[in-house]
């Protein structure tokens, strides 16, 4: 028996781990295997006394959001998109079955998408769908209507999947981020500095910021993805940085294309630790300080004449700047 648990980042974070704690002495002793489907940032299984599930240990984690990037993984990218299509429609058209499945009766065969899109459309959207099936399906759907409106061409071109992420990213996302203030309000900045300015779709942010509200409804409303944890390098001892990604249609929509912009900064990272570039694609402190006088969440300390920032924990606790540690009377 499989018990299969999603969306386990609305459960509020002071009481995660009091379920999983209840989730261990339920099953322990059963033949159940229990799955949890959760957000990295906002996931809290054990808490400070040991109570919960402690990965490693009782529970393994996996991440599944870098499983399907094809910047990543491109062979393993391509086959799984290329098995989610023929699946879907060989529910419209059964006879796909004997057409394009393999001998042994498996699997499609590998080429199925290509019969639908040429080289560099392909290409763009499995980038485009960042790894999201539910994505995919929209894009494809949408490149697929605009390429037979057209009738024009053998196969789905680049122009339909860029026209078809537009279209979704103003369905399905664009009404959530404007809906959200403060967030779009990162969003732009985070356009503006890294994609307009610098060209580049990855950038790194100090982990120390992981937690900001704001950038955690972006990769929510999959505006922004999380791709890699717990960079270093000894350019900047002693910060941690993550990976981000702005997603495909923020360039598209901007008419800033894939092909103009650098994204080799993923593959530097995992191939190299001489980060020459680091502090142009980053996003530190100043980035962060500006943010949260424009939200008004800042003010500046009495004492030290730095921002301070009233969500961070010393504020929050115990009245002090998160700079000079002194206490700011009311």
């Amino acid at each position: 028996m499989f018990c299969l648990l999603d969306e386990w980042s609305e459960i509020p974070e002071d009481s995660q781990y009091i379920l999983a704690e209840l989730i261990k002495r339920t099953f322990v002793t059963l033949k159940v295997t229990v799955k949890i489907a959760a957000i990295p940032n906002r996931t809290k299984l054990l808490s400070e006394d040991r109570i919960g599930l402690e990965d490693g240990g009782d529970i393994f984690g996996y991440s599944l959001d870098n499983r399907y990037i094809y910047e990543l993984h491109s062979d393993n990218t391509r086959a799984f998109f290329n098995e989610l299509l023929f699946k879907q429609l060989y529910i419209v058209n059964p006879e796909l079955y004997d057409i394009f499945c393999s001998e042994d009766g498996r699997r499609p065969v590998h080429k199925f998408i290509n019969s639908f899109f040429a080289n560099q459309a392909l290409r763009e959207i499995l980038i485009a769908s960042s790894g999201i099936p539910r994505d995919f399906l929209n894009i494809f759907i949408g490149a697929y209507n605009s390429f037979y409106t057209i009738g024009k061409y053998k196969h789905i071109a680049l122009a339909d999947v860029r026209n078809a992420t537009i279209e979704w990213y103003e369905v399905d996302k664009k009404k959530a981020v404007d809906a959200n203030n403060n967030a779009k309000i990162l969003l732009d900045k985070i356009i503006k500095d890294i994609l307009i300015d610098k060209k580049r779709c990855h950038f790194l942010i100090p982990e120390k910021f992981e937690k900001v509200k704001e950038l955690n409804d972006l990769i929510d409303l999959r505006v922004v993805h999380l791709r890699k944890k717990g960079i270093s390098h000894k350019g900047k001892k002693g910060v941690t940085y993550n990976i981000y990604y702005l997603d495909y249609a923020c360039y598209t929509s901007t008419n800033l294309y894939h092909n103009k912009i650098n994204t080799n900064l993923l593959s530097e990272i995992e191939t190299t630790d001489n980060f020459r570039d680091i502090r142009r694609i980053s996003l530190e402190d100043k980035f962060f300080e500006d943010f949260n006088i424009e939200i008004g969440d800042s003010f500046k300390c009495p004492k030290c004449g730095k921002m301070i920032d009233i969500n961070h924990p010393a504020y929050i606790k115990q009245k002090i700047c998160n700079h000079c540690y002194e206490k700011i009377e009311d």
